[in-house]
């Protein structure tokens, strides 16, 4: 850079960067659809039709509760972070935000949990349905933490580290549903292993983070 101005190398570097984590960002994407499609043709095909359609309700039931507990965090976190050059004010930001969605989240999950059996006794008439609800009410406890996880990543311009943890998340989620769907664990298992995705991502996404940020912050 000469007096302020990009050279042309500067843009070809720019440009090379963006391309690669363009790349990177739409493979984690493209893979993380992939394994949901597939596992919904496994849990098709291996879950009993009756059980098939409890997991959809489940499903139904832990995507209304998260529409209630994100309020457009990850989305101010993605606008805010790339304003921010120290790591002390990034830290405080980062801080900030996990703080709020624990608050926002954990009474949703918690009425989530409450009302789970009410749900299944009342409006499905299935009392076995109450336990599915209940592990699908704190599903949405690990995918906001997860998801933001992700987009503080996304802020900070670590696009490798945020897609890592993408495909960490579905891979791991791949291997638990499968293996303890077999195990004959049923919808349980799927969601269950569901949740052992996204904490496996979540963990990847907080090592990233850890390590740009620094150990001196956390």
């Amino acid at each position: 850079m000469e007096d302020g101005i990009p050279t042309d190398a500067d843009m070809l570097e720019f440009g090379a960067k963006s391309a690669k984590g363009s790349v990177i960002f739409t493979s984690s994407k493209v893979l993380s659809a992939v394994v949901t499609l597939v596992l919904l043709i496994f849990l098709a095909r291996v879950l009993k039709p009756a059980d098939y359609g409890l997991y959809a309700i489940v499903v139904a039931f832990s995507t209304m509760l998260h529409a209630g507990s994100n309020f457009g965090m990850t989305t101010a976190l993605r606008k805010k972070l790339p304003q921010l050059k120290l790591k002390h004010d990034i830290f405080s930001v980062m801080s900030s935000a996990y703080t709020l969605i624990l608050i926002e989240a954990v009474p949703v999950v918690l009425v989530g949990v409450a009302i789970s059996g009410f749900l299944a006794v009342h409006a499905y008439n299935n009392p076995m349905l109450v336990l599915p609800l209940e592990i699908g009410a704190i599903t949405v406890l690990f995918s906001v933490l997860f998801n933001l996880s992700v987009s503080v990543l996304t802020g900070i311009d670590k696009v490798a580290g945020s897609s890592l943890s993408v495909i960490i998340y579905s891979l791991a989620q791949l291997i638990a549903v499968i293996v303890l769907v077999i195990a004959g664990y049923g919808i349980v298992g799927a969601l269950v292993g569901t949740i052992v995705g996204l904490f496996m991502g979540m963990i990847a996404a907080l090592a990233s983070i850890i390590r740009y940020i620094g150990l001196e912050f956390v």
